[in-house]
């Protein structure tokens, strides 16, 4: 994969969306480039096939203390639209399908933080999500007793994931309806 290639696109593109801070598959290809997210597909299949994910029950999810993450969802409840530091993150237990794909992802993602940070970019705040309060306190704040009647078992999962789910896309549309005006 051309790393550097990977990089000047995500500079030269990442003005053009609405936001960045939750992602999607095709929004990460727009992104980085054909190359990147080929990349990340087979990495992804490859915890499709293994479970790596789902073995670990969370734990990255958890190292980096992400606001939506509970271990009993066993995955991202909003996997399609995960920040980008989750989606260029794969950790050791990847490494037997690529060790080297796994460095060269880790590698891209820190050459757009160490940038944006140097150029004091406002981009840089959402690179360093999760924990999503950082970039998004107020969506934090208002999915957060969600997360806890979810965590009590006073909500659902599955009602749980909706919501989530929901809250993101409606996040999402504020944020590019809100760029659009701009």
């Amino acid at each position: 994969m051309n790393k550097e290639k990977a990089i000047t696109n995500f500079l030269a593109r990442s003005h053009q969306f609405g936001q960045l801070l939750f992602v999607t598959d095709e929004e990460l290809g727009r992104l980085f480039g054909e190359e990147l997210i080929a990349v990340v597909t087979r990495l992804q299949q490859y915890d499709h096939q293994e479970s790596e994910c789902l073995k670990c029950r969370g734990s990255c999810c958890l190292d980096i203390g992400c606001e939506l993450y509970l271990p009993q969802f066993g995955r991202c409840p909003i996997h399609d639209f995960r920040p980008i530091a989750c989606r260029l993150h794969f950790c050791h237990h990847f490494d037997p399908i690529d060790r080297s794909l796994v460095l060269e992802l880790r590698d891209v993602f820190l050459g757009i933080f160490t940038f944006t940070e140097a150029h004091s970019s406002a981009i840089f705040g959402l690179l360093d999500t999760p924990p999503l309060a950082r970039s998004s306190a107020e969506f934090v704040t208002a999915v957060s007793p969600s997360v806890m009647a979810i965590e009590n078992g006073s909500l659902g999962l599955e009602r749980g994931e909706q919501f989530l789910r929901q809250a993101v896309a409606d996040y999402r549309d504020s944020h590019a309806n809100n760029s659009r005006r701009d």
